[in-house]
């Protein structure tokens, strides 16, 4: 979905498995004066608790256009470590790493570890041999350099 001109306030939300606010693809938006807390807590996705992504620009005007203020955001938390099927076992959006150079990579991104996991942790990243949670929690702006080209 998308739109424009969108102004949440006023919110409280909380409980929910996935993120609490949300906005992707959209331009002109305000995210304010809302509570949000115990969210995300059920998602391999990487959630965060108030979300911004993949911002779409509607007309060629600069300044700001999208404003997250005077929100209170707390006690959210990714339980689940993020999982993409996506990924190559020799992947890694994460850090400078050449994963193909570990040998213990292929298996264990494949497979899983068996035991303590020799490939290193960004390697791991989103695959089935990842064992931990960095993700998610607060506020997140995400994924808006390619489409987001007109505006702040």
């Amino acid at each position: 979905w998308k739109g424009e001109r969108i102004h949440l306030h006023h919110m409280l939300v909380h409980d929910t498995p996935a993120a609490g606010m949300r906005v992707d693809n959209s331009d002109y938006v305000v995210i304010e004066d809302s509570e949000v807390y115990r969210t995300t807590w059920w998602a391999n996705s990487a959630e965060s608790a108030v979300v911004i992504g993949q911002s779409k620009h509607v007309d060629e005007k600069k300044g700001i256009k999208m404003i997250l203020r005077n929100n209170k955001v707390y006690s959210n938390m990714n339980r689940i470590p993020y999982y993409n099927k996506k990924y190559a076992w020799d992947y890694s959006p994460i850090g400078s790493f050449v994963c193909g150079d570990y040998d213990s990579c292929k298996v264990e991104n494949n497979k899983g570890c068996d035991g303590e996991c020799q490939c290193p942790w960004q390697c791991r990243y989103g695959k089935i041999s990842q064992d931990y949670v960095i993700d998610g929690q607060g506020v997140y702006v995400t994924r808006n350099s390619a489409t987001y080209l007109h505006g702040q």
